[in-house]
């Protein structure tokens, strides 16, 4: 199974995502934020990108005001810095901040769960598994639907003909039906 905590698997990706291990290596953002699991999520990592996309990176946090001081310390002089914290839907703490650095949004969001149940980090692993059993023609449709304006959830649920809720209904698939090579 292939080990999303390690982001060695860019080096050998596309161009977009060579140039977000760059990105991400210069400025040492996985290593800095070690203490907190961080893992980077959503499109470029499985290769659906479009222009625009940015760099998503999840986070395990308890202690929110020392999390954001460090954000602060280490990203604050970078372009169009902001940090938000806020409350969902469950009375979860939620930080997150966004700046640019080398051409990518880097977005980094950080609540107090795990980070394996983070439906970022759930819905990737389920559109990877998706894509790799469908193959290259998916993936390029899933792009075109994105371009098009369609949000990712929801370009993969209408090519898989499911209805309802898309980010539920990724989430009820039998993923025994995709079947694939890890």
């Amino acid at each position: 199974m292939h080990s999303w905590k390690n982001i060695d698997y860019l080096k050998n990706g596309n161009p977009v995502q060579l140039k977000a291990y760059e990105a991400i290596t210069e400025l040492n953002i996985l290593n800095d934020l070690k203490g907190y699991d961080p893992i980077l999520v959503g499109t470029i990592p499985i290769a659906i990108d479009i222009e625009g996309s940015d760099l998503d990176i999840i986070c395990e946090v308890y202690d929110f005001d020392d999390f954001e001081r460090l954000i602060v310390k280490l990203f604050g002089d970078l372009d169009s810095f902001i940090v938000k914290r806020k409350i969902d839907k469950d009375e979860k703490n939620i930080l997150v901040a966004n700046f640019f650095f080398m051409d990518f949004e880097f977005e980094i969001y950080a609540t107090s769960a795990n980070i394996e149940t983070f439906n970022g980090y759930r819905h990737m692993i389920i559109e990877d598994r998706i894509i790799k059993s469908l193959g290259e023609d998916f993936r390029k449709r899933v792009i075109e639907l994105k371009m098009s304006g369609i949000k990712t959830e929801p370009a993969f649920t209408q090519l898989l003909g499911l209805s309802g809720n898309p980010y539920e209904a990724l989430f009820n698939l039998n993923l025994d039906e995709y079947k694939c090579e890890e």
